[in-house]
């Protein structure tokens, strides 16, 4: 669904095409909302849940990336496998070579 075709639903519906066409991406907390960020075919959509009155007030869509920035400050990027100490490069690096030796010799 396009999103100028999303916008024209009511909010009942938009949360029906959410929950049948769209990908969770991730949740933030916004004071007492939980708010979820979905990805649809080429926009994102945020729903706006109030804790407290245990109701959605909110549903906004959008395809301007910069405002995905409270949801990627959450993200933690690991290096897997971590990086050898350097004294430990030397070693790996003096192993290929003497495998190297032993292979021609």
């Amino acid at each position: 669904m396009k999103q100028s075709d999303f916008l024209e639903l009511s909010n009942s519906l938009r949360l029906i095409e959410i929950l049948s066409n769209g990908i969770f991406l991730d949740y933030i907390i916004k004071g007492v909302y939980i708010v979820k960020l979905f990805q649809m075919k080429n926009y994102y959509v945020e729903t706006y849940y109030h804790i407290e009155k245990n109701r959605f007030d909110s549903i906004i869509s959008f395809n301007d990336t910069n405002k995905l920035s409270p949801y990627l400050k959450k993200i933690k990027f690991y290096i897997y496998p971590p990086p050898p100490p350097s004294h430990k490069i030397s070693l790996i690096q003096n192993t290929f070579q003497e495998m190297k030796r032993i292979n021609r010799g």
